[in-house]
């Protein structure tokens, strides 16, 4: 199934808006709702784990700092990190417990890792700080700002409803309908992470954890 482009949505958007009465929505152009359809992608894309979205990449911990020896420079946040893994095993490098000190814990083994402001290597910190392990790491790489020809795939209708929803909150003539596509877009936000909910847990295998956000199945058309 072939993703709609940018350009596609932003036109299709303008075009149901032009539906709803007793709006002025008519005095926003295309820039205007091109810049609702990114801000709704953006919300969207921190909610979901969208497939094409994600990537893989393998790191060696430097040893010293608790970082990887090659910069990681595209995750922009450490909640866009789906999971790590020591390399060529099943176990999870797992969040640091609130109860631990991570200054206490030695050796050249990752077990833990946690939060952090520097955005060279993946907005991550290992512990300990002198494990030299090698990782698998699984993140949703943002595309940044979409041009009328990109695809995007996340799902049309939420991102429409989140788009309409935020243009009549503006518009502010029609706050019953503002209300609906606001009702709309929840509604379908739920629908999908509750269509991933049914996912094997990612560390099901040997331990616990289980994982807090589950793949969205949208549709594109």
């Amino acid at each position: 199934m072939t993703a709609p482009t940018f350009e596609t949505i932003v036109s299709e958007t303008i075009t149901d808006l032009h539906l709803v009465d007793g709006t002025g929505v008519q005095q926003y152009g295309e820039d205007i709702v091109a810049s609702k359809v990114q801000a709704t992608f953006d919300m969207i894309f921190t909610k979901m784990w969208v497939k094409e979205y994600l990537e893989w990449f393998t790191r060696t911990l430097d040893g010293t700092n608790g970082h990887f020896t090659v910069q990681l420079t595209t995750i922009r946040e450490f909640d866009d990190i789906r999971v790590v893994f020591v390399d060529g095993t099943e176990r999870q490098v797992l969040e640091l417990p609130d109860e631990i000190n991570p200054n206490n814990l030695v050796g050249t083994s990752v077990l833990y890792r946690e939060a952090d402001t520097d955005d060279n290597y993946g907005r991550v910190v290992f512990w300990p700080k002198t494990a030299t392990t090698i990782v698998d790491l699984q993140a949703r790489i943002h595309p940044g700002e979409l041009t009328a020809d990109d695809s995007v795939y996340v799902d049309k209708l939420a991102l429409k409803f989140g788009t309409i929803w935020q243009v009549l909150e503006v518009d502010g003539d029609n706050p019953n309908a503002a209300a609906m596509y606001q009702r709309l877009f929840e509604a379908r936000i739920k629908q999908l992470t509750k269509k991933g909910s049914g996912k094997i847990p990612l560390n099901g295998r040997s331990d616990p954890a289980w994982p807090t956000q589950w793949f969205g199945e949208g549709t594109y058309d």
